[in-house]
């Protein structure tokens, strides 16, 4: 019987640039964004309409997205 290995994905690229969506847990807001620059890391609430708004910029930025994420229906 031969035995199925897992292959090992290896990646070279560096992600300086991340942002996390998450559920607020304080509730005076919707979600918590989180975003990494250049090795600053920066926190803020916003309402789901601006997470949304924020996730779709990120993303056209080249931002990596980070776990665990929010579901953020449109």
């Amino acid at each position: 019987m031969t035995e199925k290995k897992t292959p090992k994905i290896v990646s070279n690229k560096t992600f300086n640039n991340t942002f996390r969506i998450t559920k607020c847990q304080t509730g005076r807001a919707d979600a918590c964004v989180e975003y990494t620059e250049r090795g600053k890391q920066v926190k803020f609430e916003t309402c789901l309409h601006g997470a949304i708004e924020l996730r779709d910029h990120f993303l056209s930025l080249d931002y990596a997205e980070l776990e665990p994420k929010m579901i953020l229906n449109k």
